[in-house]
């Protein structure tokens, strides 16, 4: 849209919407369930007048009552987690009864019921008829109940759980006994094909909407999965309440109850009860440990309960972590002879720690009125950040990560047609970085040819502070309109307020602010950046939504909806201290830019047979890609810089010296820079669409299965660009012959000649050099087709469970903003991506239990890229030298196995045993591996950690 469209201060933008939502009583993006439905006799005569009763322990009220209209529907919404009763009243007419209906996050169930004239003074009870297809919902996803989370063989961080998730597929196999492995952005993942990792960001800020309660964050955090009640993924389809793309994970934490219950869990491993994955492949590509631990505890404790019953509820929890750990290839040490990637390296280990605290408290102020407070504390330490296979101990920082969210909810019922919400909550970290531990005697050092790394840490986030914060206010109000001309409407408008900051500390190195590049062994440039620097960035966004949940008829809903989003995103100006390659300088404010967007959403839901068992659904949604603070981090003049120069090392000392390198930026030595980024006037927010059609099916009680179609394309896709060095300074040709996989020319595997560009020697230096964001135009925009087949077994009887197949066809620009006839080399990822995955258990006799967990992929694709060095003007240049998809890793699996054994104690304690396997096949399939030609073509970066066993330990009550 027009990015001038409405111009209004934001000052007053923000008191007006704050003061809108205060008036609607507006609600918090945590989806409630609801119950409704229609009341006939058995002449399909609609009854109005039958008195509806509504009890649950989830309930803070002892029971909720509605009276069934001149249609004889009804309606319970706002509906906390939980198994629900409901009890039909009529005179005239036997009382009914239906229990054991179970509601998750966002699930609408449709109970219509028959009453039958009454004999005598007659009860009939249904039990275990709780609906698994909502006919109400056009989103979806999945949810995983405390049920399936405290008995399936999880680690219980982040990435292991959306590994459950149908549609959400990760890069790097799940990080067992690795707290750092486990936090809110801190993998790269897919929702139906589409990348939804951290963007633009150093910290792991992450595109993904996350919820913990409610709060969402975008600031790492590592959630405390012992405390969750349950947690939905809603992957497709997502309404109007939401502003982006992608998948919306919402955790819901226990609160307490009238009984007082609580949890007490164990769970350790250690390296004797770990196997080895390292066959002689890997051992001949250097790598002799495994990713692997050496120790492992966690321990977690709750205890929730009255404090008045029916009116005052508290919920509070603790969980430690403490791993010790070696990361696969990561060495401590370069050994006796001092230098890494040979056969005296010692291998390194990873020490982090982790302390998380909550307290939820609910307090029913009336039976229509209700308060809720929550807090959590987490604090992680990594000793060592920012590792690779290829850089060691010496290079690694130490990180410190507190993390905190806090939140006040009110929620009110005023009518049988109104309901209202109000949120305001705050979240943050407050992050520091530091390599002062570690044993580095020189600053920085890469080897082009090795990738091996040495030296002082040269990263962005390797010696730097980060603070933020986040203010928030969310709300609706929702509205049950009566039956009109064509069926009955429920609106619900609403809203949100952030208002967010983040302060960037970027301190010089002690070392120097310079890394040295060395090609074989010789020296041959030299990065510098330009610490230090600190910058305040600032986003504030306003967001206004309405819906309509409209009941056509019996068997048709359509959801409509629309939201409106405004973001704003600037930095402070700023006084730059003088570092060793930058001088001192005063900047002003910048402004990346003010956007209004609009997303309209749209879906269909019908019930096929009438049954309420068999529904047929779509869905179609815009969604804006709103950027966070994170990505003010690498805007403006004050952002993280670096720039290459040519290195004559003129003494030999393989050091770098003064007066080796010409530092004039239009000087000869100059080759580029990258970071500093700017915003163009025409700089707009990256835009998806996306388009479901689904078939939902209810086999039986407690089975169903669906069929999904996923379309999704974006575009105004973000790249960073140098306009001032147009494409068609690229002009001048330079014939090389490929090397082939050994990187070594001459040799049997040389391939043909490459034709590379190199630009115009009037284009030279920084005068010609301005990065900023570009957006794709429509001929690069990126589109994916998904399909899956799913089968959901709810938790009855003996056995629950949930398996799911997954294909997805890619059309991805891996240069999607061509600069230079450079980018035209295989630039497109035209890939398929199969997954496939089960997980489940199974209660046997005298209380043992059983369950799995299952994964397939297929392999990673990738393609073999060479690096040309000696270009008069770019220095070096990789290129692609086939499409994208000619290479392919191994295929990938995994399953993870428990035993555990339930002793019930005498008055209902409860004490459990379990025994985990995990990776049980202990596989080793390359995961992520590396195709530049050279000497460590083809080798695995990462691959999965060893079979290890897992022990743990629970008392609950």
């Amino acid at each position: 849209m027009n990015r001038n469209l409405v111009l209004l201060p934001s000052s007053f933008r923000n008191t007006l919407l704050i003061a809108l939502l205060l008036v609607a009583i507006p609600a918090a993006a945590q989806q409630p369930g609801s119950i409704s439905g229609t009341v006939t006799d058995q002449s399909r005569a609609r009854l109005p007048g039958v008195m509806v009763t509504l009890t649950s322990p989830a309930l803070q009220t002892p029971e909720i009552t509605k009276v069934t209209d001149e249609g004889g529907t009804y309606q319970f919404t706002e509906l906390p987690v939980g198994t629900y009763r409901l009890v039909f009243d009529l005179t005239g007419f036997g009382q009914l009864v239906r229990e054991g209906i179970q509601i998750s996050t966002g699930f609408a169930a449709r109970i219509d019921v028959t009453l039958t004239v009454a004999q005598l003074a007659e009860t009939v009870t249904v039990s275990g008829e709780s609906p698994l297809v909502d006919l109400i919902n056009t989103r979806g996803g999945a949810v995983l109940n405390k049920d399936l989370l405290q008995n399936l063989p999880v680690t219980n961080n982040y990435q292991d759980v959306l590994n459950l998730m149908p549609g959400v597929t990760f890069a790097s196999p799940s990080p067992y006994g690795q707290i750092a492995g486990g936090g809110i952005g801190a993998s790269s993942y897919k929702t139906y094909g589409v990348d939804r990792g951290p963007r633009f960001s150093a910290t792991g800020g992450s595109s993904m909407t996350s919820m913990i309660e409610g709060i969402e964050t975008r600031t790492g955090g590592f959630p405390n999965f012992a405390t969750v009640e349950e947690v939905a993924v809603r992957t497709y389809g997502n309404t109007a309440e939401i502003t982006r793309p992608g998948s919306v994970q919402q955790l819901v934490v226990k609160s307490g109850g009238n009984d007082f219950h609580g949890r007490y869990e164990e769970e350790f491993m250690t390296d004797r009860f770990q196997g080895t994955n390292i066959d002689s492949t890997l051992r001949a590509q250097g790598i002799k440990d495994p990713d692997s631990l050496r120790h492992f505890q966690d321990f977690a404790g709750d205890l929730g309960g009255r404090i008045i019953r029916n009116k005052l509820w508290f919920y509070g929890a603790v969980r430690h972590q403490n791993n010790v750990g070696h990361p696969g290839g990561f060495i401590g040490s370069a050994g006796p002879d001092g230098i890494y990637g040979t056969a005296d390296d010692v291998p390194g280990t990873r020490l982090v720690t982790l302390l998380d605290r909550v307290l939820k408290l609910s307090y029913q102020m009336t039976p229509k009125h209700r308060l809720i407070v929550f807090a959590d504390r987490d604090h992680r330490f990594d000793h060592e950040a920012n590792i690779s296979r290829f850089i060691p101990h010496e290079s690694a920082n130490d990180s410190d990560f507190p993390h905190y969210l806090n939140k006040a909810e009110w929620q009110g019922v005023f009518s049988n047609r109104l309901v209202g919400t109000f949120m305001v909550a705050d979240s943050g970290s407050n992050i520091h970085q530091s390599d002062l531990t570690h044993p580095w005697t020189h600053a920085s050092t890469l080897d082009l040819t090795t990738q091996q790394v040495t030296g002082e840490g040269f990263g962005e986030t390797d010696s730097d502070d980060r603070y933020s914060k986040r203010v928030q206010y969310n709300g609706s109000l929702s509205y049950v309109a009566g039956h009109g001309l064509i069926g009955t409407h429920e609106f619900k408008i609403g809203g949100n307020v952030f208002l967010s900051t983040s302060t960037l500390n970027q301190w010089s190195r002690p070392a120097g602010d310079y890394q040295m590049v060395f090609d074989s062994g010789n020296p041959t440039q030299l990065k510098t950046v330009n610490s230090p620097f600190s910058t305040l960035s600032h986003r504030t966004s306003q967001g206004v939504f309405l819906m309509d949940t409209w009941h056509i008829a019996n068997r048709l809903v359509a959801n409509v909806g629309v939201r409106v989003d405004h973001f704003h995103l600037y930095v402070d100006g700023a006084n730059k201290p003088a570092g060793q390659f930058s001088a001192a300088a005063s900047y002003p404010r910048a402004e990346a830019g003010k956007w209004w967007t609009v997303g309209p959403r749209a879906g269909v839901s019908y019930d096929l047979t009438g049954t309420g068992r068999t529904a047929v659904k779509a869905s179609f949604g815009g969604y804006s890609d709103d950027e966070t603070e994170f990505f003010l981090q690498r805007f403006g003049p004050l952002a993280y810089a670096v720039t290459t120069w040519r290195w004559r090392d003129l003494n030999g000392n393989k050091r770098y010296d003064p007066g080796e390198v010409n530092l004039d930026p239009n000087g000869g030595d100059f080759l580029s820079v990258t970071g500093g980024n700017q915003a163009p006037s025409s700089f707009k927010l990256p835009y998806s669409y996306e388009a479901t059609a689904a078939l939902e099916h209810q086999l039986n009680s407690s089975m169903a299965v669906r069929a999904l179609y996923v379309y999704t394309t974006t575009k105004n896709e973000l790249e960073m660009i140098n306009p001032l060095r147009p494409y068609s300074a690229f002009n001048i040709p330079i014939v090389r012959q490929d090397p082939g996989p050994d990187g070594v020319s001459g040799t049997a595997d040389d391939g043909g000649p490459v034709t590379l560009y190199d630009y115009d020697p009037a284009y030279r230096g920084t005068k010609f050099v301005y990065n900023q964001w570009g957006n794709r135009n429509g001929a690069h925009n990126d589109h994916h087709n998904s399909l899956e087949i799913g089968l959901t077994k709810r938790t009855t009887g003996w056995l629950s469970g949930q398996t799911t197949f997954l294909a997805t066809k890619h059309h991805r620009w891996l240069t999607g903003y061509p600069q230079s006839p450079n980018d035209l080399n295989f630039p497109i990822d035209e890939t398929w991506e199969l997954s496939y995955r089960a997980a489940g258990y199974a209660t046997g006799p005298h209380r043992f239990n059983v369950s799995a967990v299952f994964m397939i992929l297929n392999g990673a694709p990738g393609q073999r890229t060479y690096l040309f060095r000696s270009l008069p003007q770019l220095g070096t240049l990789t290129v692609p030298i086939e499409p994208f998809g000619t290479r392919r890793g191994p295929i990938r699996s995994n399953l993870d196995l428990r035993v555990a054994k339930e002793f019930v104690l005498e008055r209902g304690p409860r004490f459990n045993a379990s025994f985990d396997l995990f990776n049980a096949l202990n596989t080793n399939a390359a995961w992520v591996s590396t195709y530049q030609s050279g000497p460590t073509f083809g080798y695995s970066t990462t691959i999965a950690s060893p079979r290890v066993a897992r022990f743990g330990v629970t008392f609950s009550f």
